[in-house]
C-alpha cells in the first residue's frame, strides 16, 4: 500500500506544478480515461501528454491553486494489480470542487502505474 500512495503522492505533485509530462508518467501505456473530456483510450506517450496538457491549460485558466486527496479504498487485485478509490478536493481560487476516481493500477518492474482512471461525482 505504501507504494500506491507515493504513486499518489507523485502524481498529486505533478498536477500542484501542472506538469503534463509529469502527470502522464505516472500512466501505464496503453492507459483508459474517463472525465470530464469523456472516454479515452491512450496508446502512445505523446496522446496522454496532450490530453494533460489541454487539462492543465484549463486547470490554469479557471484559477487553480491548489489540490489535495485522500485515499478512500484499496484492493489488492493479485500481486500486480490494485484498485484504488481517491477523493479530490481542487481549489480554484474562492471556490472548490470535490470528485473521486477510481484508479485501476498495476505494478510493471517494480513500480505502480495507473492502468485506468473512473472520475465520478460525490
Amino acid at each position: 500500500m505504501e507504494a500506491l500512495r507515493l504513486l499518489f503522492q507523485s502524481y498529486h505533485a505533478a498536477f500542484e506544478r501542472l506538469d503534463p509530462a509529469a502527470i502522464s508518467d505516472c500512466y501505464l501505456l496503453p492507459c483508459a480515461t474517463s472525465d470530464g473530456d469523456g472516454n479515452a483510450v491512450f496508446a502512445d506517450l505523446q496522446s496522454l501528454r496532450n490530453k494533460f496538457a489541454l487539462n492543465c491549460q484549463q486547470l490554469q485558466a479557471a484559477g487553480y491553486t491548489s489540490s489535495d486527496f485522500e485515499i478512500l479504498e484499496y484492493q489488492p487485485l493479485g500481486d500486480h494489480a490494485a484498485s484504488v478509490k481517491v477523493a479530490w478536493s481542487v481549489s480554484f481560487n474562492e471556490q472548490q470542487q470535490h470528485f473521486g476516481t477510481l484508479y485501476l493500477c498495476h505494478l510493471v518492474a517494480e513500480r505502480w502505474k495507473i492502468f485506468s482512471a473512473q472520475v465520478f461525482p460525490f
